[in-house]
């Protein structure tokens, strides 16, 4: 308890109510650190009533944070459930594999299970990438080149002595620039926006980011000696900006070059390289960010512009250079296969590396075409849609013509079948619905189009705006169709008897049964544990869904020092 505690702060500052594990921040519906004062109304309400008269409404039940993420619509009224528990349920009333087909074109859960999990998007090992790109010989002379060092590598880079002030640690990483790099080098830092709720793309990440090592904001100048150890100091961002900003004085104070984006840096980053290439015999960016080598890779104009990921420890450090990819093809097209295969601002896909988005473009030349439309900075949101559809079709293993391309939803019901002769099965495994695929792309296209420097409003291609800032917009499309809800949820009010729909199909009542649950003699069918929840988990169980947000990713021939 004391260690999770350690990871996740119990007390963040945010006036928002806030799941401290997940980071999913509540709305005005959520009342659950209500509890007490809902229950006392409650008692109020019955004072003086008969026993026999006394009724409990659902309405009255306090509303738990999982509503946000985890709720899906019945009978017009939201409803928490367990990811799995729908799929079940419908699973069980189906009367045809036909019926089933036609369920399975809905996610038949509360978001998409592929793409995202409870906490949010699901993330893979992004430097697997550096398995399309043979490191290549340093052909420049170190003395006659410019370096641009990549902030958010350097602030963890350069290790803090105890008992130093922190002008004393800004000495050192000025000292580190300078002995390393030259006087000359050029260091561009992330910028934190004061309120993140009207930041861009990133905010989301950055929260997923500082959820994992929670720190408490630190009130601090030069003259103090930090009190927590330098990972958690920089793990809340406002200890960083303010850290950012006593650096760049220092370096400003020496001459030496610094710069700050207004967010994420990494443009900034291989803008400026791009901008000194033509004046300079080469251009050495210095970082271990794999989205660096994708942007530069992707916008590259010059020959004499270089990447180098330093080392650490055993591992030796690497140089790279546009012209290192093993491919033209990968080299052409690293942008769309770092977005679509997830990034800082887009999902991975449940088991499914980057290394296997490389192959699915090397097996299916006749995509190359298709996917020329993501850089298009004119396309319509339809044919984003359809190109991203029409890979993901690939990526899942069926053939792409360009007169007949089955959908995602047709997919999903073969995989099913597929699966169901293995001895496990996931739901997360196959395909996302078409709907949730549409998303996917509108996120990966926006992306792409930063990259490339054309501004796109967000809005309009995969996120919404919420308190907390821009959050991907998971689906659009209900978890199951309406008449489906109906079948395996009752609305009985005065206990379910024969006529209660979920005895038809003998099914236990549950959570999603909205009206019932206090005076319902169809709770079990069958008890597997006294100590168990609410919702009985039945013994012919069809799916076990699971739900880490990292994804399997393909890393067994992965070189020790590119995994880390």
């Amino acid at each position: 308890m004391v260690e999770w505690f350690k990871q996740y702060n119990p007390f963040p500052e945010n006036s928002n109510l806030i799941s401290i594990s997940t980071g999913v921040v509540g709305d005005s519906r959520i009342n659950c650190h209500m509890a007490k004062e809902e229950g006392i109304l409650g008692i109020k309400r019955i004072e003086g009533n008969n026993f026999y008269t006394v009724k409990f409404r659902r309405n009255d039940r306090v509303q738990p944070l999982a509503l946000m993420s985890n709720a899906i619509k019945v009978h017009d009224e939201s409803v928490s459930i367990n990811p799995t528990t729908l799929f079940q349920r419908i699973s069980i009333t189906k009367q045809s594999d036909e019926e089933l087909e036609d369920f399975l074109t809905y996610e038949l859960c509360p978001f998409p299970l592929p793409l995202f999990g409870e906490g949010g998007m699901r993330k893979g090992t992004k430097s697997s990438l550096y398995k399309a790109f043979k490191p290549c010989s340093q052909n420049f002379n170190a003395e006659s080149s410019v370096y641009i060092i990549d902030g958010g590598y350097l602030l963890p880079r350069v290790l803090w002595n105890r008992s130093s002030t922190f002008s004393s640690i800004c000495d050192n990483y000025v000292t580190y620039v300078r002995t390393k790099y030259k006087s000359t080098a050029l260091v561009i830092f992330d910028g934190y926006p004061e309120n993140e709720t009207i930041g861009g793309t990133k905010c989301a990440e950055r929260a997923r980011r500082t959820r994992k090592q929670m720190s408490s904001e630190v009130m601090f100048d030069e003259t103090m000696i930090p009190t927590v150890s330098q990972e958690k100091f920089l793990a809340n961002p406002k200890n960083k900006d303010r850290l950012i900003s006593i650096l760049m004085n220092k370096f400003s104070s020496l001459n030496m070059t610094c710069k700050k984006a207004d967010e994420d840096a990494d443009c900034l980053i291989v803008n400026s390289a791009l901008a000194l290439a033509p004046t300079h015999l080469s251009v050495v960016v210095i970082g271990e960010d794999i989205d660096l080598f994708v942007i530069l890779i992707g916008i590259f104009t010059f020959d004499n512009v270089y990447f180098v990921k330093p080392g650490k420890g055993r591992i030796a450090e690497k140089m790279f250079s546009p012209h290192t990819a093993l491919e033209k093809t990968i080299a052409d097209n690293i942008l769309f296969l770092h977005a679509m295969s997830g990034c800082d601002t887009t999902s991975a896909l449940f088991n499914y590396g980057k290394m296997k988005f490389v192959q699915t473009l090397k097996n299916n030349p006749n995509l190359l075409k298709v996917i020329q439309i993501f850089k298009n900075p004119d396309i319509t949101p339809e044919a984003v849609m359809d190109a991203g559809n029409r890979y993901l079709v690939a990526l899942y293993g069926y053939p792409v013509t360009a007169s007949d391309t089955p959908s995602l939803n047709n997919l999903r019901y073969k995989c099913y079948k597929k699966s169901s002769f293995n001895k496990s099965s996931n739901m997360a495994s196959l395909p996302p619905t078409d709907a949730a695929a549409h998303q996917h792309s509108l996120r990966v296209y926006h992306q792409i189009q930063h990259w490339l420097g054309n501004k796109k409003r967000p809005e309009d291609w995969g996120w919404e705006r919420t308190i907390s800032g821009l959050q991907p917009v998971k689906i659009l499309q209900p978890p199951a169709p309406d008449s489906i809800l109906r079948k395996i949820s009752c609305k009985c009010k005065k206990g379910c008897t024969g006529n209660c729909s979920c005895r038809k199909y003998r099914l236990v009542c549950s959570v999603l049964c909205l009206h019932c649950w206090d005076n319902c003699n169809n709770r079990k069918i069958q008890v597997i544990n006294n100590d168990d929840d609410d919702e009985q988990i039945l013994s012919d169980q069809l799916v076990e869904a699971s739900l880490p947000l990292h994804v399997e990713e393909d890393t067994d021939d992965l070189p020790k020092d590119i995994e880390q």
